[in-house]
This record gives C-alpha cells, structure tokens and sequence, in this order.
C-alpha cells in the first residue's frame, strides 16, 4: 500500500512539473522583439495658400547729383594799393596877383597779406599689452585631457615692460606641462607664471598649459582665468584677463555583466529533466512490485 502511494506520488508530481514546464515554455515568447516606440502626429489640415501682393512697381529714375572737385583758392601775398595824397601846385590869379595852391595826387603803397601755417597734433604714445584664452574643448569628463592657449599682445604704439603672465588652474584640474614662445617659465603649486620682460607693439607671445580633468565641476566653479600684468600706466585693464569655462559631466554608471537568465530559457530544461525522472521513478517502483 505505501509503495503505490509513493509510486502515484511520483507520477504526478514529475506530471505537474512537465505541465509547469509547458506553461512556462508557452509563456516566454519565441524571440524577444525589441520595444517599439510609437508617436503619435497629429495630423493637420493643409495650408492655405495665401496669393501674395503684385509686386510694387520700378523705381523711377532719378537725377543724382554728383560732387564735383571744385577749385579751392590758396591765399597769397597781394599788392594792395592804397591811395597817399601828394601835393600839387595850382596858381590862381586875383585882383592883387597870383597864389599858388596844393592839390593832392594819389600813390600806391604795397601792403603783404600773412600766410596761414598748418597745426600739427602730437600721437598719444601709449602701451597697452592684452590676452585672450581658449580651449581645445568645451565639454569634458573625467580623466579627460585638455589643452588651453594663452595669447599675449600688445596693442599699443610703444613697446610695453615688465609683462608677465599668470594662469591659476582650479582644483578640478591637474597640470601635466606648459610651454611658452618667449619668455621664462615658472610652475609653484597650481599657478603657472611666464615672465615676458619687454613687449614690442604688435608681438604676439603664445602659452600652452596641458591639463587632466580630476573631478567634476558645475557652474560657477568651472573656470579658468589667465591674467597679464605690466608696470605701464597707459595699460588699459579691461583687456588683462580672459576666463574659459569648461563644463565636465559625471562619468557614466558602471555596467555589471548579466550572469542570470532574465527570461527564464535555463530554468524549463531542469523542470523536464525533473518530471520525467519522477515519472520513470514511479513506473520501475511498480514493475518491481509486479
């Protein structure tokens, strides 16, 4: 009696596993297809179409007037003529004799008109040394490399002294080198200095700093200034420094590798394998019987 209990025990539980396997095998589809995304459009209605204005009409033509050069007189010394009286006898006769009167003859006199002189302005002399700063790349993650380039110049008409160049880079960045087209290169901490003495009107000095992105940053504390410097007191300040901001994104999640089976594909194997050992299990306990 325990022995056809066990033997019936067996056959349906390795039956209800096979049903499970098969439900479970119905359920999970054939290939999974990927997701589909649908958008709806509204639809509208067609344009009316709007007939436009006639276009105006031509212009008519019109006389314009030309300048034309015209003849600017240029002042010169002239004879002017001045009429000085000069005393001429008359003789008139009378009843007692005659008398003699004067009579005055005009002369000319010369009078020198002046020459007007040309004014010269003086040149305001002055020096007036400038810089600009740009980066190879505006977005940038860490670990990333930028490169930034200093420019200084001097946009005055005299040469301007005792320039000097200053770069602090902020704590998201990590220097990695720094070159300079002339001048002294000095590096203590995070402040790059390149010492550039004299500067002649229109010389261009180039610096480029070489920099690792450590960590992330995030307006306002995402900039980076360079500043010029000198002992001229012509310099004009609003042009002695130049910021660059460089915006740097979190780095992306770490993605861990898939070690189960999401869909359930390993699992209705063992549920077969499981129901027809139980189902062969029970059919040799009662061969034995027999």
């Amino acid at each position: 009696m325990r022995i056809a209990i066990s033997r019936v025990v067996l056959f349906f539980t390795g039956l209800a596993l096979l049903l499970a396997a098969l439900v479970s095998a119905l359920a999970v589809p054939a290939g999974a297809a990927p997701s589909m995304l649908i958008t709806e459009v509204p639809s509208s209605e067609p344009a009316t179409r709007t007939p436009l204005p006639p276009p105006p009409p031509p212009p008519a033509d019109t006389a314009t007037s030309i300048p034309v050069d015209t003849a600017t007189s240029i002042p010169v010394d002239t004879a002017v003529t001045t009429n000085t009286p000069v005393p001429t006898a008359t003789t008139s006769s009378g009843g007692g004799g005659s008398s003699r009167k004067s009579t005055p003859v005009p002369t000319s006199t010369p009078t020198e008109t002046p020459t007007p002189t040309e004014t010269l302005t003086p040149v305001p002399q002055f020096a007036d040394p400038a810089i600009t700063k740009s980066a190879n790349i505006s977005n940038a993650q860490v670990g990333d490399t930028v490169e930034f380039t200093l420019t200084a110049t001097n946009r005055g008409n005299i040469p301007a002294s005792n320039v000097v160049i200053e770069d602090t880079l902020p704590s998201f960045l990590a220097l990695e080198g720094v070159s300079a087209t002339r001048g002294d290169v000095s590096v203590n901490g995070a402040t790059i200095r390149v010492t550039i003495g004299d500067l002649a009107p229109g010389e261009v000095v180039t610096v480029t700093i070489t920099a690792r992105v450590v960590s992330s940053a995030a307006p306002p504390n995402n900039s980076n200034i360079a500043t010029i410097a000198s002992s001229d007191a012509t310099d004009d300040p609003s042009n002695n420094s130049s910021a660059v901001s460089l915006n740097v994104d979190q780095p992306p999640p770490a993605i861990l590798p898939n070690t189960g089976d999401p869909e359930g594909g390993a699992s209705i194997p063992v549920l077969v394998v499981i129901g027809i050992g139980l189902i062969a299990a029970s059919l040799i306990t009662r061969r034995r019987r027999v």
